[in-house]
């Protein structure tokens, strides 16, 4: 989401460490699953700010497209017991993850999200049109 570029990042670098961590440390007998679970309905979005209709509408369908803690808990369970290395838990991860072999899709994808969940800037909609996205 537009704004959370911070919160991304750290993302990013934690599955990347837990990754590098599955090859580093598996000799020892220790085995190491990521997990990338997606959309968590918890308490960690109540005090998320909607300010725009896309945001605000995100938000409202939350329930819909995200899982239950509950759930992610047993993958991910069932993942470590199985000595996964990956886990993806929700199938829109593996949209992002299949997008990569689509040269231009990522960044219509990421054009359209910030179109959709911003304040409507005026750049964000020059550059759909110019992708033919809009």
């Amino acid at each position: 989401m537009p704004t959370w570029g911070a919160y991304a990042a750290i993302k990013l670098a934690i599955g990347a460490v837990s990754e590098i961590l599955h090859y580093e440390v598996r000799k020892h007998g220790v085995r190491v699953t990521t997990v990338y679970p997606f959309m968590v309905n918890t308490g960690f979005y109540d005090d998320v700010k909607a300010d725009t209709f896309g945001q605000k509408w995100s938000m409202r369908l939350l329930p819909y497209y995200s899982m239950t803690p509950e759930k992610v808990g047993r993958m991910v369970f069932r993942a470590a017991e199985r000595g996964k290395r990956v886990e993806m838990v929700h199938p829109f991860n593996y949209v992002g993850f299949y997008a990569r072999f689509v040269p231009f899709l990522p960044g219509l994808i990421s054009r359209v999200t910030d179109w959709l969940l911003s304040k409507g800037d005026a750049d964000v909609r020059e550059e759909l049109k110019a992708a033919g996205a809009a």
